[in-house]
């Protein structure tokens, strides 16, 4: 881990810090299949976030980031598990759809 406090390395990759506002809004559901791409491209910017996050600091309990979290107020999600945890992937990545 570096010698910065973990809630500062989040805040220099983007990641919202509790009590921004949009955290405590709805986020809103993808329309799929037509906002499949848009899903994509936002489950990719949080996979390379959560990716980058993992450097700084050993999340051995897994770690989790949400779209909203990086200021895009839609529902997705990517979760990354525990190491040595059981289970078939690593990394899941989920989105909510409005049907």
């Amino acid at each position: 881990m570096t010698a910065e406090p973990l809630s500062q390395a989040a805040r220099s990759l983007g990641i919202l810090q509790a009590g921004a506002a949009i955290l405590a809004q709805a986020a809103a559901p993808f329309d799929l299949p037509a906002q499949a791409a848009a899903a994509a491209r936002i489950l990719d910017r949080l996979t390379t976030t959560l990716d980058r996050f993992a450097t700084v600091h050993n999340f051995r309990s897994g770690l989790g980031l949400s779209a909203p979290q990086l200021g895009i107020p839609r529902a997705a999600v990517v979760i990354r598990a525990a190491h040595g945890a059981a289970c078939p992937s690593s990394t899941y990545a989920a989105w909510s759809s409005a049907h």
